[in-house]
């Protein structure tokens, strides 16, 4: 009933296309031994791909954690530094403390032998 209503010529068209596209999705639904060799590849350089990215992110997260204890380290020795620096600072000023009281006595010393001097010429 189809057939008697449709051109022969269209109805040739028709089916000859939907061979074609049956051949064409058959013939991508199979892969050959080397498309799958191909997939394989990619799989395997996929897989390789992952394992490098989780060792470089464990290599990243080490070298933060490393990063961490340096900043530490250098937080330390600042403060030591600074710590030495006004240890330096307050011996600096006992020393000119030191200085003063020392010359100050040998003015007085000084004074001292003048009255004596002065006592024993009486």
């Amino acid at each position: 009933m189809v057939m008697k209503k449709m051109n022969p010529t269209l109805f040739i068209t028709v089916v000859f296309a939907g061979l074609l596209l049956l051949v064409g999705l058959g013939g991508c639904a199979s892969l050959s031994k080397e498309d799958r060799a191909f997939l394989e590849s990619a799989k395997q350089s996929a897989e390789e791909a992952k394992a490098a990215a989780a060792r470089a992110q464990e290599a990243a997260a080490k070298a933060e954690a490393i990063d961490k204890k340096i900043e530490g380290m250098v937080l330390r020795l600042e403060k030591a530094a600074s710590n030495a620096e006004e240890a330096a600072n307050r011996a600096d000023m006992a020393a000119r403390k030191a200085m003063d009281a020392a010359e100050r006595a040998e003015a007085v010393a000084k004074k001292t032998e003048r009255i004596f001097e002065k006592s024993l010429r009486k």
